[in-house]
């Protein structure tokens, strides 16, 4: 569920400037998961995949202006996870 989902994944450092590495919960480690990252308008400017694993990292963040995004991760199974993210 969208509540227990977003207690569970971790992303760090944030802010962020090069690169964040995402947590993904042992529970959760099997499932296929995507990530976005949207500007504070709405407009997806970034995306990627997530090897089924623990950790992951999404890099190339350097690309993008200072200031406020939301990221959002989704699983092959539905569950939906959004949260900001400052980058530097």
């Amino acid at each position: 569920s969208f509540a227990s989902a977003s207690r569970k994944i971790l992303f760090f450092p944030n802010p962020a400037n090069r690169e964040i590495t995402v947590m993904i919960p042992d529970i959760w480690s099997d499932e296929k998961w995507q990530w976005e990252i949207y500007e504070i308008n709405g407009r997806k400017i970034k995306e990627g995949g997530m090897e089924k694993n623990i950790y992951s990292r999404i890099s190339g963040l350097e690309s993008l202006e200072a200031g406020l995004y939301f990221i959002r991760f989704r699983s092959a199974s539905g569950m939906q996870v959004v949260e900001k993210l400052v980058v530097e």
